[in-house]
């Protein structure tokens, strides 16, 4: 049979998280039961979904501050250290399982340094930053599109 490419839609749950959805992705059959997602350019894929973390107007979730320790190279020890008031692996453990809520102004404080660490401009000022953190625990889709790696509308 021949190998035939589509682009389509595809839930990106290899990130770890739940709420990744990739748009215009190529996907390639070469036969019945072999599919395989040609997922472009990780790395700055993994910096955009980091960027729509950052910028999404609802509280970081667990898995999300998990995925973004993990870009930044951190253990949560080494987290828990860069931050005020000296947080203990322990905490960073508790806010990653769920067992626990980051707090708004300590979710201000991760925000910042994060983008800091991972080099990300959020073109938000420091008082808009503030108000998106301890909103809604809602977790929204972060949907982007992987022909020109942008957040999508």
């Amino acid at each position: 049979m021949a190998t035939t490419e589509k682009r389509s839609t595809y839930h990106y749950k290899a990130s770890g998280l739940d709420n990744v959805i990739l748009e215009n992705v190529v996907i390639r059959n070469e036969g019945e039961e072999d599919e395989m997602v040609l997922l472009p350019r990780i790395e700055e894929l993994h910096r955009v979904i980091a960027l729509g973390i950052l910028t999404a107007p609802s509280c970081m979730s667990g898995k999300e501050l998990r995925f973004l320790r993990t870009e930044m190279g951190l253990t949560q020890e080494e987290l828990g250290a860069t931050l005020p008031a000296a947080v203990t692996r322990k905490t960073v453990n508790e806010w990653e399982t769920g067992k626990s809520d980051i707090t708004s102004n300590m979710e201000f404080v991760l925000r910042q340094l994060i983008a800091e660490r991972l080099k990300l401009k959020l073109k938000l000022t420091p008082s808009e930053l503030a108000e998106m953190c301890g909103c809604s625990a809602e977790t929204r889709q972060i949907r982007i599109d992987t022909k020109d790696m942008k957040i999508a509308a």
